[in-house]
This record gives C-alpha cells, sequence and structure tokens, in this order.
C-alpha cells in the first residue's frame, strides 16, 4: 500500500471497527480448531500484531508472523512479537509442513501470482493443517481504494474457491463477511467519484468513538451468526480449507 496510507492504517488498525471486528471473527474460528500446546500458527501479513497479541492471549500456541513491510515488523518487535520477520508471502522462510493453522487475512489481493502463494501456504502446512483465508470480494465495489491498497484484483466466490482446490486444498467452508454493512457499502462505489476526496483514507480513519463502536457491534452480531451458517453476500470472502 501506499507510504502515506501504510502509516495512517498501522495507527488505527488496533481500534478501527473493521480491523477489530474482523480478528473477532478470526479468534472465534481458532477457538473451534482442536489442537495441542505444541500447534504453531502463522498470520501472513500480521502487519503490526495486533491479531498475534489477541491470539496468544487465547491459546498457548507458538505463532509466528510476518509482513513486507519493514515499519510493520518494527512495530511487531515494539510490542516484543520476536517470531516476526519481513518475508514475502508468495515465497516463505519456512520447511515443509511446519505450521498447524496458516492466517491469511486480505493477503492474497495483494500478490499478484496468487496461485503461486496458495501453492506456498499449502506445502508449510502440516498434513490435515487449517487454514483461514480472508480476501475482498466483488470487482463491481473496485474502487480507488484498492489502488491505493495496492490490490490486483477483487475475488468472486467461485474464482476463489477454483483457486483453492487448484492448489489442493480441501476446502471445509467457504462464505461471505459484513454481509450487513454491504448495501451501503455498494452505494458507496457510485458515490466515491464524487466524495473520493473525503473517502480516500476511510478504512485508514478512525471514524467518531460512537460510530465505530456501533459499526463494531453490528459485526460483531454477524459474526455470531456466521459461526451457524454461511451470508449470500458480503464485502469480503474467507474459506477455511486443510492439507489432504
Amino acid at each position: 500500500m501506499l507510504i502515506e496510507y501504510e502509516k495512517v492504517y498501522h495507527q488505527v488498525e488496533e481500534k478501527h471497527w473493521w480491523h477489530d471486528s474482523r480478528r473477532d471473527y478470526i479468534s472465534k474460528i481458532i477457538q473451534k480448531i482442536s489442537f495441542d500446546s505444541s500447534c504453531k500458527i502463522l498470520d501472513i501479513g500480521c502487519s503490526t500484531g495486533v491479531l498475534i497479541e489477541k491470539l496468544s492471549k487465547l491459546t498457548n500456541a507458538e505463532i509466528f508472523g510476518i509482513d513486507v513491510s519493514d515499519n510493520a515488523i518494527n512495530a511487531c518487535r515494539d510490542r516484543g512479537l520476536v517470531n516476526t520477520k519481513v518475508m514475502n508471502g508468495e515465497k516463505l522462510d519456512y520447511e515443509n509442513s511446519t505450521f498447524d493453522i496458516v492466517i491469511a487475512s486480505d493477503c492474497l489481493e495483494h500478490i499478484e501470482d496468487d496461485r503461486k502463494a496458495l501453492k506456498e501456504w499449502y506445502r508449510v502446512l502440516k498434513n490435515r493443517g487449517k487454514i483461514i483465508i480472508f480476501v475482498p470480494a466483488f470487482m463491481s465495489i473496485w474502487t480507488e481504494l484498492d489502488q491505493i491498497s495496492k490490490h490486483y484484483r477483487r475475488y468472486g466466490r467461485n474464482e476463489l474457491k477454483l483457486k483453492l482446490k487448484n492448489s489442493r486444498f480441501i476446502i471445509n467452508r467457504i462464505s461471505f463477511w459484513n454481509c450487513m454493512l454491504f448495501i451501503p457499502i455498494f452505494l458507496t462505489r457510485f458515490l466515491y467519484p464524487i466524495l473520493q476526496t473525503k473517502m480516500k483514507y476511510s478504512l485508514g480513519q478512525l471514524p467518531n468513538p460512537i460510530i465505530n463502536r456501533l459499526l463494531f457491534s453490528i459485526l460483531k452480531i454477524e459474526n455470531n451468526i456466521l459461526m451457524k451458517t454461511n451470508l449470500p453476500i458480503g464485502v469480503s470472502l474467507f474459506a477455511i480449507c486443510e492439507k489432504r
């Protein structure tokens, strides 16, 4: 992503409703997965390590993080997260079958050769290991925000499903996320050319605390629903898969 956007992103991601609700759902998924105390988790695109800190309080697993940003990894080190390093997500410096769980939240769209990345993530998973992937959905809601974030694409459900299968993953589940806010976010797609100056860094800015809390609460309700059923539409897609 652009340097100026990255700087703001790192400052607000701990409290921003979008990131906080995403971490809430990933934590719920992790808590449902059975693993022992020797489990190793890899967070690809760990940013400043907020998710790693959250998961460290929920599990005794050994958690590793990588990110392409030096600034992000420096922030991780400031948090005392020593198992973090600068690394490209499509070329991992880990042995085969190292991790029990891999998390890749909003990473795949940043990688030009996403098929290569998926095969690499498959390689470092242990047999029957789990991977949790989140990606932005629908090219129809592509805006300059995607360009600022350095996205190569947004995904359709069938496209993501096919790429996962071609990478040999067994798909346990695939669904949309952030359904409740899809319509307002979809409508902003048409308002963006008019309001782009104000909206340019909207996801990189912390809203009014009341609005921030309200949006988080809405998505937390949706997260609870998602623990029981899939959703037909949403701003993002997620998949839970395992290695054959």
